[in-house]
């Protein structure tokens, strides 16, 4: 389940995690960590679901047709999603929290 990294942050920060652990985790996310340890362990028999503005009911139905094969494919790239100048900024924002 692979939220928008932006808007990550937002809810992250909202709930009061140490600035540093929430950047560490956005920028995991930015850059696929946890979805790379997970194709790795699985042998690329993994889908990803952007969960993005979507409610939990519409998340649970992604999943079931994850699970039932009605969903095969569905890669995120952040990195190639969002915008270069943006993403730059946000990603320096984060270091600034994660290396304090």
């Amino acid at each position: 389940l692979r939220p928008d990294p932006r808007k990550l942050w937002t809810e992250l920060m909202g709930r009061g995690p140490p600035p540093r652990k929430a950047a560490e985790n956005v920028l995991d996310e930015i850059v696929n960590v946890l979805s790379h340890s997970a194709w790795s362990a699985f042998n690329g028999k993994t889908i990803e679901i952007n969960t993005t503005d979507k409610t939990i009911d519409e998340c649970v139905n992604m999943i079931i047709d994850a699970v039932s094969g009605r969903l095969t494919s569905n890669a995120i790239d952040w990195l190639a999603i969002l915008d270069g100048d943006e993403l730059m900024d946000f990603i320096q924002l984060l270091e600034k929290f994660a290396n304090s």
